[in-house]
């Protein structure tokens, strides 16, 4: 590990690169340790026993039985590690050591420290090798299974050992090391399931002096695990801002006084403890996307359910109607509803229906080609109501959710028809004349919304207006207009705050009966 050089996952024999590391590392400090007995040999001082011992075929063969009674169908999977904070202290105080060594022997000297390949990628490389035959996946980077693989250490000696870094705590502005803090080392945070499945391995023993003897007695396993379920939260928590973090470390290793207080601390060199540990594996799923539209045929149907006061309004609503079947057959944990805009109650969605995406978290199934009779059948379960249809229901990317909330903007335009009574009787031809188009409108807030919208004027345009007549006093109004256009409002005119609207243009009171989407046009 002293001399490697930093390379890719995919370029190295994963299940040998993690050893070699570690007898190198051994090596430069003087060890005489050969690869034929390295499960023998005590632990060794920068992993601690950790990857000769903790990642063995029994605890794979464990995780890997928890990853499958999760039930995740997936081609493939990614892994994010977290290693104990000081795991970094240790490195450096090695790296140091080592030149040091080669200095005084006049050997060649360790390749630059930024070149180390880091114990946190041995440790993914061995468990991504061992986990892919067992578990009929790939290794992908960017997979939407995570395996989330946490290594806590004890609260042992070995959490003391962030003590060296107080000095420099007010030149970073950061806190120092609290007592019983189990620090985890890990880079960037991943995904976070609150309610996923978790495996929890103990490994070594605890407790243990300054040259102990590892993990284990000498002449047996290096470790000695177990393999149980426990809860992530369980396992320790990390201070995310004090020197006891992975930030915190990794600022106070960019300190110019940094290497002299590793030369001056008992980690130069690193010594061997029989520190015990604790490998936690938590599961999660990106969230899966589905996009397709709704119609929906009731005006007695809310979009979301409908709450005032604590007292609902619907026994049901759009939402409500296509997110259990989306649950079940996707075997998902909770669902988001997004849609491009939303109608009153008593407003039908008809047409095409209105674009929708239904954000799944922590799925269990994809929906990818070979799954694409499980969007047919979420299309078929949802008709039964009668009161909702869902169409064209397919996978969709995340980026597809901002798009759809552009949907409501400006530049877009839908289409609507409405029933209206008049005060007063016209003619076809009277229609026509006085019903010119386009038309702009100066909407003031109206008053149905104005305890939960802002009190502004918006300008809007009619794009077309059609009016047919029906019966005496009766017309049928197709209209486009701009999104965003409060239609009722552009009817009866809101007591003069929709000006112009079709009672002003008509000159006579208009009063709106019935209302339908007919259309939602997509960005072009």
């Amino acid at each position: 590990r002293m001399q490697g050089e930093r390379v890719r996952a995919a370029d190295v024999d994963a299940t040998a690169a993690p050893y070699q590391t570690v007898l190198e590392c051994e090596n430069a400090m003087g060890s005489e340790t050969t690869q034929s007995d390295c499960a023998a040999r005590e632990s060794c001082p920068l992993c601690m026993g950790l990857l000769e011992g903790a990642i063995n075929s029994a605890h794979v063969g464990e995780l890997v039985r928890h990853v499958k009674e999760a039930g995740y169908e997936s081609e493939s999977f990614c892994l994010a590690v977290t290693l104990p904070a000081t795991l970094l202290l240790r490195q450096r105080a090695a790296w140091l050591y080592a030149r040091s060594v080669a200095f005084e022997t006049g050997t060649a000297p360790p390749c630059p420290y930024e070149s180390i390949v880091d114990l946190k990628d041995s440790v993914r490389w061995l468990f991504s090798s061992r986990l892919q035959s067992p578990l009929s996946m790939r290794y992908e980077v960017m997979a939407s299974l995570q395996l989330q693989i946490s290594v806590h250490a004890s609260n042992g000696a070995m959490s003391t050992e962030l003590a060296v870094l107080e000095p420099l705590s007010h030149t970073l502005g950061v806190s120092g090391p609290t007592p019983g803090w189990r620090g985890t080392y890990k880079r960037k945070r991943g995904y976070s399931e609150p309610n996923g499945g978790d495996a929890v391995a103990r490994a070594g023993n605890d407790g243990g002096d300054e040259g102990g003897t590892g993990a284990g007695a000498k002449g047996n396993s290096s470790c000695a695990c177990t393999v149980g379920v426990s809860t992530a939260s369980s396992a320790g928590k990390e201070d995310a801002e004090g020197l006891t973090s992975i930030r915190g470390v990794l600022r106070a290793l960019a300190d110019p006084k940094i290497d002299e207080l590793l030369r001056s601390s008992a980690l130069y060199p690193p010594r061997r403890r029989a520190e015990g540990f604790t490998i936690s594996l938590q599961l999660e799923h990106a969230p899966l996307y589905l996009t397709g539209r709704y119609t929906k045929h009731s005006r007695q149907l809310p979009q979301t359910a409908w709450v005032i006061d604590g007292v609902r309004k619907c026994d049901s609503s759009v939402q409500e109607l296509i997110e259990p079947a989306a649950l079940r057959l996707f075997r998902a944990d909770a669902a988001k509803f997004h849609s491009a805009g939303r109608e009153d109650v008593d407003v039908r969605m008809l047409g095409e229906g209105r674009p929708f995406v239904l954000e799944l978290v922590g799925p269990r199934r994809a929906a990818d080609s070979e799954n694409r009779h499980i969007c047919m059948q979420l299309e078929t379960e949802v008709c039964k109501c009668n009161l909702v249809a869902v169409t064209n229901v397919r996978r969709c990317e995340a980026s597809l959710v901002s798009g759809l909330l552009k949907q409501g903007e400006d530049a877009h335009r839908k289409d609507y028809r409405a029933v209206v009574r008049l005060s007063s009787d016209f003619s076809q031809e009277e229609l026509d004349r006085l019903l010119t188009f386009p038309v702009t409108l100066a909407q003031q807030t109206p008053l149905r919304v104005l305890h939960r919208r802002t009190l502004m004027c918006r300008p809007r345009t009619v794009h077309s207006i059609r009016a047919t007549r029906i019966a005496k006093r009766f017309i049928v109004l197709d209209l486009t207009t701009q999104a965003g256009t409060y239609v009722k409002e552009f009817v009866h005119g809101d007591l003069g705050r929709t000006c112009p609207s079709i009672g002003s243009m008509l000159n006579c009171e208009a009063d709106i009966l019935q209302l339908d989407v007919t259309n939602v046009h997509s960005a072009t």
